[in-house]
């Protein structure tokens, strides 16, 4: 799985990594802490997975979701934030997110949802096969 990594503070960008390269079939192809890079990214890289940031350099990660719909809408997006507020989880969702963490209570869970994605990944591409 093409992993892309949208996250402004570089630190929390590293752990994200380091967690990700736990995963056995992921790859992290790209990184990044700013809107108009990830949307270059995103168009150049095709992840299929995005992790994303709320707040990111010179946009936001609602306005990267938002293209991501319109332009990418296969790209399976985890939204990862220390802004949990129902306001933005709700946005979100509805934008078309597949989940909203927030990085102080669920990060735990990062992996777990990177390898249920992979799982529904690899049903689809059998049943495809057909």
């Amino acid at each position: 799985m093409k992993i892309l990594v949208v996250e402004d503070a570089l630190y929390i960008r590293e752990h994200i990594i380091e967690k990700i390269n736990s995963i056995p079939g992921t790859e992290i192809v790209g990184e990044t802490g700013e809107y108009k890079e990830a949307l270059e990214l995103i168009e150049n890289l095709s992840p299929e997975i995005l992790i994303l940031d709320i707040r990111i350099t010179n946009g936001t990660g609602i306005e990267v979701l938002t293209w991501v719909q319109e332009n990418k809408p296969s790209v399976k997006t985890i939204m990862l934030t220390n802004y949990p507020y129902p306001q933005y989880r709700k946005k979100c969702i509805e934008l078309g997110a597949r989940y909203f963490l927030d990085k102080s209570q669920e990060f735990q869970k990062l992996p777990d949802i990177i390898k249920e994605i992979g799982s529904e990944s690899s049903y689809e591409e059998i049943n495809n096969a057909d």
